[in-house]
């Protein structure tokens, strides 16, 4: 099974720290953000693929130093653009998979819950999502989602009702694809795609909420990190093992 890591973007939010290293190569205690996502993926024995841009290079090197592992990557020229182009960058290196995870560079979890994840037949797409939205740090800056049962009937920033967050974290198939290129001429946005997959009730939730995560946008983001692993333990995000 593949793994597909989206690490395009500037991040604007967080220069200077980023103004020359990329977002994903940014210290935590003696690992990098993308430490916290290849070495689960790599357990569970999962061939992973990177979607670079900005600071691509370095991310490239870091990773091949580092890693002896089938780690593939492909660059994507236009990471200015939404994130969806970055997901269709990766179009011929997976349409003819039967399902992949999708994952966000910047979305740090504890991947106790991965093994099982992988093991679900996605119906189209699986998105982890947190139901204790009165605990969400940076809530009005998240998506929100409004779950019936298991079904996600509703995504977005600012939609009026919601139950849920996404957590950035999805098990997907390559209808993802399609939807996607569907929305080539509008905002292309991951967002827009699952909110089109909701509408079709192919957007199905996965609950982690007892799962520690967090989306690193700002400086502070980087402190709670950093403070949640001196408080609870570095291997508190080794359980995968």
């Amino acid at each position: 099974m593949k793994a597909l890591i989206i690490a395009a973007g500037c991040s604007a939010r967080l220069r200077p720290l980023t103004s020359k290293t990329p977002k994903t190569l940014l210290d935590v205690g003696e690992k990098k953000l993308i430490d916290f996502i290849l070495d689960p993926l790599i357990y569970l024995n999962l061939e992973i693929l990177i979607v670079t841009g900005h600071y691509g290079g370095k991310i490239k090197s870091y990773v091949k130093k580092n890693y002896n592992w089938d780690i593939s990557f492909i660059h994507n020229s236009q990471w200015k653009e939404e994130n969806g182009i970055s997901v269709l960058k990766s179009e011929k290196y997976l349409r003819n998979e039967d399902k992949f995870l999708l994952l966000m560079s910047d979305h740090v979890f504890n991947p106790s819950f991965l093994s099982d994840l992988i093991e679900k037949d996605p119906q189209e797409c699986y998105l982890c999502v947190d139901t204790n939205v009165n605990n969400i740090f940076g809530l009005k800056e998240a998506t929100k989602v409004y779950i019936e049962k298991d079904r996600i009937l509703d995504i977005g920033k600012n939609i009026s009702y919601f139950n849920g967050v996404d957590c950035g974290i999805f098990l997907t198939t390559p209808y993802i694809f399609d939807v996607l290129k569907e929305n080539v001429n509008i905002e292309n946005t991951l967002n827009n795609a699952m909110k089109r997959l909701s509408t079709e009730g192919k957007l199905y939730a996965y609950d982690i909420t007892e799962n520690f995560w967090i989306d690193i946008d700002t400086e502070e983001d980087l402190r709670m990190l950093y403070e949640f692993l001196e408080t609870y333990g570095w291997d508190s995000f080794q359980t995968y093992k």
